[in-house]
């Protein structure tokens, strides 16, 4: 599927005093739209690399990359950490042990809670997707100077705050 782009530069053009988020007047100015439009172009590209180079898809990304956070954690850990249900990510583990990309290290003293580990093959192919990941990342920033770059990190810790906290009660 195409989706038309507006590019950012033309959006500031149409209304440069008018701050969508502030003042919605449609979908589009709605800001977790507009955050679902940064990822769903970047996105795209990132999904075919994963599946063109490497042969997988995000869950399993997600779910390497977790590992290579936690090497060593339970499933339940890792699940966790990667914000995927604890049966999805039991069927992936068990997928990538099968395929020589993770072990489970057994626990003599419970067998629910064995870590999860990297095989070589395991740690080559995380070296290899996220040196790309990192690659493509820069690329998405390479427009905006390092102090844009800093704040947008501050920016995006307080909305996944304050999306973590949305109609909880205080």
């Amino acid at each position: 599927m195409r989706h038309s782009q507006t590019s950012p530069a033309t959006l500031e053009q149409q209304e440069p005093a008018r701050t969508p988020s502030l003042d919605p007047r449609n979908l589009k100015d709605m800001l977790d739209y507009r955050l679902y439009l940064v990822y769903r172009e970047f996105g795209s590209h990132h999904e075919r690399m994963l599946n063109e180079e490497f042969g997988i898809n995000r869950r399993r990304w997600r779910l390497i990359a977790t590992v290579r956070d936690l090497e060593g954690g339970t499933l339940s850990d890792i699940a966790e950490h990667a914000e995927l249900d604890k049966a999805q990510a039991s069927r992936t583990v068990g997928m990538m042990v099968r395929e020589g990309l993770l072990k489970r290290l057994s626990n003599p003293e419970n067998a629910r809670f064995a870590k999860i580990v990297f095989t070589d093959k395991g740690r080559e192919l995380y070296d290899r997707i996220f040196g790309r990941y990192r690659e493509m990342n820069l690329a998405l920033v390479a427009g905006l100077a390092p102090e844009e770059i800093h704040q947008l990190d501050k920016l995006i810790n307080k909305l996944r705050a304050a999306g973590n906290s949305f109609g909880k009660e205080k």
